[in-house]
């Protein structure tokens, strides 16, 4: 029978500890890992519903204003703003952070402030088939009518396993989830002075 050293035993288990401390940290560096991935998800995440409420809350106030531009005359006239002044505004309070259809070749006001001046549509802008969606119980914006203005935006998080946490959802009557994704919805509601 073989008698092993005291040294010998004292070796093998030094050896067998540092194995079992490098399993121990790969299981503990990839809990970290992902709870890392997760907080900046959620952290974009809100980044996202923040500017997209933002974008809804300023469409609806340019509709309940009269007046796609702010000036000092905007409650002076009683023809409500034209939908694609209040589709043009909401987009381009969203445009800095997130990228919404229908898109708008600029979010300046081509060198007039008038209502005579339209914007320009990159494609197709119409209401309610994509991101912004403009509508009223009345069927039609009218002084003293209620208008709802919804955003949906479609949010992707970094890493996959987060993807079951935001599901896509309908943000607005007649939207579509296999079309437009959306994972972000907000809306804000106004009456038209």
């Amino acid at each position: 029978m073989k008698r092993t050293s005291a040294f010998h035993k004292i070796a093998t288990a030094s050896r067998d500890e540092s194995a079992q401390g490098v399993v121990e940290f790969a299981i503990l560096a990839t809990m970290l890992f992902f709870i890392f991935l997760g907080t900046v998800d959620f952290a974009r995440f809100m980044y996202y519903q923040t500017n997209i409420t933002g974008a809804s809350r300023v469409g609806a106030e340019v509709a309940i204003n009269h007046c796609p531009f702010y000036s000092n005359q905007c409650q002076q006239t009683d023809t409500p703003t034209a939908t694609s002044f209040v589709m043009w505004k909401t987009y381009c309070e969203a445009a800095a952070y997130a990228s919404l259809q229908p898109a708008y070749t600029t979010c300046s006001a081509g060198g007039s402030t008038s209502a005579s001046w339209t914007p320009t549509c990159s494609g197709t802008c119409t209401n309610c088939t994509k991101d912004i969606c403009l509508s009223s119980p009345d069927g039609t914006i009218t002084n003293h009518s209620q208008i709802t203005v919804s955003v949906g935006y479609s949010f992707k998080p970094l890493s996959l396993f987060m993807s079951a946490f935001f599901p896509e959802r309908s943000c607005f009557t007649g939207d579509s989830t296999p079309t437009n994704h959306h994972t972000i919805c907000a809306s804000s509601v106004g009456r038209v002075y």
